[in-house]
């Protein structure tokens, strides 16, 4: 392969996940209207929270509710209190506020990122095998040595 065709191979990927990142955000109207959300998404989720997003609902009005739909159909709520958002995270809410209910709703939402299928994970980086093979986790039988065979030593 020559120069040109691995850069290509290598860059042509990457632009493509840009691009769909891109499409993806415009596709959340609702980012148009409350631009304060996807500030309160990174301080929760880290600059990347793009790709572990499926989609945004807009639930309510008063108070404004989004519903955030995670890749592996995981969910939470964040609602704009004028000063504010609080996230209801499996149940609990999280005044985000404070520093640490904001650390705390962080925790939370990693923690409903971990139920996702390793075919979820495998999706949204566009199918890269991220684990070994089902090989390696599979042992061979051994023979376990018994008293009898340890006479010996």
């Amino acid at each position: 392969m020559t120069k040109d065709g691995l850069i290509k191979s290598l860059i042509k990927p990457i632009i493509k996940k840009i691009v769909d990142e891109k499409q993806k955000e415009e596709s959340w109207s609702v980012i148009k209207l409350y631009p304060q959300v996807l500030l309160t998404l990174e301080q929760l989720m880290g600059p990347e929270y793009k790709f572990f997003i499926k989609d945004i609902h807009y639930v309510s009005p008063k108070p404004s509710t989004f519903k955030v739909v995670l890749l592996n159909d995981q969910y939470f709520f964040i609602s704009w209190y004028q000063e504010t958002f609080e996230a209801q995270v499996s149940g609990k809410r999280y005044y985000l506020l404070k520093i640490q209910e904001q650390e705390r709703a962080t925790l939370a939402i990693s923690e409903l990122l971990k139920y996702g299928t390793l075919n979820d994970i495998k999706d949204s980086f566009g199918g890269e095998d991220f684990g070994g093979s089902s090989s390696d986790f599979e042992s061979e039988e051994e023979e376990i040595e018994t008293p009898e065979d340890l006479e010996g030593l």
